[in-house]
């Protein structure tokens, strides 16, 4: 009988990944990926050797998340994405912001935002 109430526990992985695509957590943070892509190819194509500049992730959807760009240019996340895509300059977060809200605290704001 354990088994089979697990799955409708709160903090289960399943449940969190239900929450984050039902309160829109993992659409925000795809749009926030593909904005910051927008800015790297456009920076590719500008030859931009100034320092690149990105808006942290804010609130994180558990399921995806793992590990952001960093606020100094030479941690290991910001050199990756940097040889990754070729960039010839630097890139950082402006500020560290993310955030996780449980899911519970989730479903009472996405409850309150549709009403």
């Amino acid at each position: 009988m354990f088994a089979f109430l697990v799955p409708f526990s709160l903090d289960s992985v399943v449940t969190t990944a239900y929450v984050d695509l039902v309160t829109q957590k993992a659409s925000n943070y795809n749009e926030h990926l593909n904005e910051r892509y927008s800015l790297t190819q456009q920076a590719l194509q500008d030859g931009r050797v100034d320092m690149l500049e990105f808006a942290p992730v804010g609130i994180a959807p558990r399921t995806i998340y793992v590990l952001d760009l960093d606020t100094n240019e030479n941690a290991v996340p910001n050199r990756g994405y940097r040889i990754f895509y070729n960039l010839k300059c630097p890139v950082c977060l402006t500020h560290n912001d993310v955030r996780f809200i449980s899911n519970f605290d989730s479903l009472i704001a996405f409850g309150k935002s549709i009403r």
